[in-house]
């Protein structure tokens, strides 16, 4: 009681100062003297078969813990759950799963010890009927699994479905890197997922090649797996809840049945299982881990081959690329010419901060070499609901067409070229060309879908009213709805040109664009045009 008073008058304390603190201290007051019936918070499933039978001598038994995602009930996962358990029982493995209530179903803004209950309260029910297991595994939904990333490295096993670890921290919040989690983790996304885009799995699978590790080994530890035809709510009962609707955030439509999509998660849970479970090789009737460890190897593979356009077209090395064929374009140069002098060597300057690419200036070295200044704002990715793309919105900084020319080293250029100024070549041309680009290089499946029901981009003449670099930088890549059309969106470039002859010198000759970069315009065709 001493304790109580004390800690509720350090409440009061501060609760006229510090709100936040005040938060912390109500948090901490829970945690000390609440004593949760742990076992009423738990939808247990236990095992239809128990380790030691007939046909299943040495098969394995393992406890699943599945972590709901944000404003679901335990209900609305029991049958995706004991699909799992189907699947597990059919491999030859005998699988309980706990399924664990949130309090108000809010996964996100609890701490350690509310994961701990749940855990504890499905070893509870475990214990209550009887159900043995040699391995824990825990395994998350969504927010669920976001939830349960802080706990996971105590258990033998992480699995999360729907989440991804954003392993080079592009996304809005704190990164973790899947590579060096120290336990085995599986991790699945659906292909039609509509709450996390898939594109996020890159991240993994990049962070995945430090390993030293051939792929037969990676895909058994750290498998990266997207599923066909699967959507983001059919890893639950399929339906997004009142909460999800109201933030806007949309789900696709699944190519699938939800039953087949609960089968499709189940074989990969349980071949993740099977290759964990396996004890000295030991196989049983119905249990076969090397065969499991070959479909999550294959599983896997399928995964990185329908993302090596995507992760290439996104690489450092394409868009160095892609900018020097802009910076090329701008002096009015293909690159499939062959005569030499018509080749400029293009080098795009990157800068880590927007400070320094501010007072940055686009160069022509002596030799000709022209160097384009390029920063990748991540506070201005495409954005046209909860989640914005994956890509970065990059400022460019390039030379125009007369202030290359006016240098020597482009005499016999000059000489050669057209009277025809290409100075007019716009950011909603280069920006055209590009969408058109891309298109042509999507799957047919992908540009078939997007042609039918995608949202078109319609380009707009740029935006040049910006006098000054600083604030042309923070102006964003414009894409909006159109007032007329609800299945087109306008994209708007702002740009600055100068003149050759302004003064002072070092501000003349500058073309200043943002430009729809070819990965953004990949995520749009696949992604974001049916959101």
């Amino acid at each position: 009681i001493t304790q109580l008073l004390f800690s509720a008058a350090v409440l009061l304390a501060t609760a006229g100062c510090f709100p936040m603190r005040m938060a912390r201290a109500y948090k901490h007051l829970v945690r000390m003297y609440r004593k949760p019936k742990v076992s009423k918070y738990v939808k247990f499933l236990p095992a239809k078969t128990q380790l030691g039978g007939s046909d299943n001598a040495k098969s394995p038994s393992a406890l699943l813990v599945f972590l709901p995602g944000y404003k679901k009930e335990p209900e609305t996962y029991e049958s995706l759950c004991q699909t799992i358990q189907r699947v597990a029982e059919n491999s030859g493995m005998s699988l309980h799963i706990g399924i664990g209530k949130f309090c108000k179903n809010m996964p996100v803004y609890l701490g350690s010890e509310e994961i701990n209950d749940i855990i504890d309260g499905v070893k509870l029910r475990a214990k209550e009927t009887g159900s043995q297991f040699e391995k824990v595994f825990l395994c998350g939904h969504s927010a669920g699994s976001f939830a349960a990333f802080e706990q996971a490295h105590k258990y033998d096993g992480f699995i999360h479905l729907g989440c991804t670890w954003n392993s080079k921290g592009n996304l809005r919040w704190a990164g973790r890197s899947i590579h060096s989690f120290p336990r085995p983790t599986l991790t699945v996304v659906g292909e039609r997922d509509g709450f996390v885009r898939p594109f996020a799995l890159c991240d993994e699978l990049d962070d995945l090649e430090s390993l030293d590790m051939n792929e037969s080994e990676t895909s058994k530890y750290k498998p990266v797996i997207q599923l066909p035809g699967v959507n983001h709510m059919q890893m639950g009962d399929g339906v997004v809840s009142p909460y999800a609707l109201s933030t806007g955030r949309r789900d696709f439509e699944a190519d699938i049945p939800i039953e087949e999509a609960w089968t499709r998660v189940g074989e990969v849970v349980s071949d993740f299982l099977a290759v964990h479970l396996d004890k000295d090789g030991a196989e049983g009737q119905l249990f076969r881990p090397e065969q499991a460890a070959r479909r999550l190897q294959q599983k896997f593979q399928m995964t990185k081959n329908y993302f090596e356009a995507y992760r290439d077209i996104r690489s450092r090395r394409h868009l160095n690329e892609f900018i020097a064929e802009v910076q090329r374009k701008i002096l009015g140069v293909k690159n499939d010419q062959a005569d030499g002098k018509f080749m400029p060597r293009v080098v795009t300057w990157w800068h880590n901060t927007k400070d320094d690419f501010i007072y940055s200036k686009p160069t022509i070295e002596p030799d000709g070499s022209l160097f384009v200044q390029g920063y990748e704002d991540r506070d201005m990715q495409i954005r046209t609901g909860p989640a914005a793309q994956i890509v970065a919105t990059c400022a460019l900084k390039f030379k125009s067409r007369e202030a290359i020319l006016e240098h020597e080293a482009y005499a016999s250029t000059k000489a050669d070229s057209k009277e025809t100024s290409q100075s007019s070549l716009s950011a909603a041309q280069i920006n055209e060309e590009t969408f058109e680009a891309v298109l042509r290089n999507v799957t047919s499946e992908q540009r078939e879908r997007f042609l039918k029901e995608g949202t078109k981009l319609r380009f707009l003449p740029d935006r040049t009213e910006w006098k000054e670099g600083p604030d042309w930088v923070n102006a964003p890549l414009e894409v909006t709805r159109d007032s007329s059309d609800p299945k087109v969106m306008n994209v708007r470039s702002p740009t600055i040109r100068t003149a050759v002859d302004l003064k002072p010198a070092r501000f003349a000759g500058m073309t200043y664009m943002k430009l729809l970069m070819p990965a953004q315009a990949y995520e749009w065709i696949v992604f974001d045009a049916f959101k």
